[in-house]
């Protein structure tokens, strides 16, 4: 049976060649609509929030500048692993001296839910993402949300440590 995509040894030139593109296009891409309500609560209430990203740490910074939602963030970690988000996961973790039960993953994709419970960190999914809500369910994160409003509750509610 043939493999449909790309070899395994093209991804990284078309990670690259996807973040080069990202860039020049990067004044396009706006934010979920309600996604700001939901960073401004969580960063009032005093919640430490990173970005991780296969994207690049200057695509990321960019967005997050001319949206205004660079303050809300404690670091960005771009450029991390394409096929193992996991190892990039337990250095943040390291660097900002958390144990896996004092975090929580929010992410979009199914390599996100994947990354999160090798690394024993609770995930809440996104629905509105990536990956769409029928292949995260296959995978069982904690909890799949479908609203920005429905992500700040579970959030607000959860007890992490």
């Amino acid at each position: 049976m043939a493999k449909l995509g790309p070899a395994k040894r093209r991804w990284p030139i078309l990670l690259i060649r996807g973040r080069r593109r990202m860039a020049k296009r990067i004044n396009e891409i706006n934010p979920f609509d309600g996604i700001d309500e939901v960073l401004s609560s969580l960063h009032k209430q005093g919640f430490k929030m990173c970005v991780m990203s296969t994207n690049s740490t200057s695509n990321i910074n960019s967005f997050l500048a001319r949206t205004g939602f660079s303050g809300y963030f404690q670091a960005v970690y771009g450029s991390v692993g394409l096929l193992n988000k996991a190892t990039a996961l337990k250095r943040i973790l390291k660097k900002n001296s958390l144990k896996s039960e004092d975090a929580v993953y929010v992410g979009d994709e199914v390599r996100d839910i994947i990354a999160a419970k090798e690394v024993n960190v609770p995930v809440v999914s996104v629905a509105w993402g990536f990956n769409g809500s029928n292949r995260l369910i296959k995978e069982s994160p904690m909890v799949i949300v479908r609203t920005r409003p429905e992500l700040l509750k579970v959030l607000e509610s959860w007890e992490v440590g």
